[in-house]
């Protein structure tokens, strides 16, 4: 519905914990809606594969003889993203996105956190 829509245009923080059966935190059909968005964080979700599925044509590369995985740039997809954070996630293969040199990144042993 349009009311659900306008709703999450207006979603500026999305924090995903313990979906032990969820996969892909972010489907490319919900990209356009998630404009405002400025802070992700996603933890202890065993099954996530892929932060965002992504279909933009043309950007699609090899990673290392897996399937292809489309990357484009965090300001492109989620252009007021300013912070993600991604915490004990064991299946995680891709973000989705190619961070761009701008954004600091520090990890530990189960923690990534990247910051604007």
């Amino acid at each position: 519905s349009e009311e659900l829509e306008k709703s999450f245009s207006q979603l500026r923080v999305l924090e995903v914990r313990e979906c032990g059966k969820l996969v892909n935190v972010v489907p490319s059909n919900m990209l356009p809606r998630l404009q405002n968005l400025e802070y992700l964080n996603v933890q202890h979700c065993n099954n996530i594969a892929t932060i965002l599925s992504l279909t933009v044509e043309g950007l699609n590369v090899e990673d290392k003889g897996r399937s292809a995985a489309t990357l484009t740039t965090a300001a492109a997809v989620l252009p007021r993203l300013r912070q993600l954070h991604l915490w004990d996630l064991p299946e995680l293969m891709h973000t989705g996105l190619n961070i761009p040199t701008e954004l600091k990144a520090f990890s530990s042993n189960s923690s990534n956190y990247l910051s604007l």
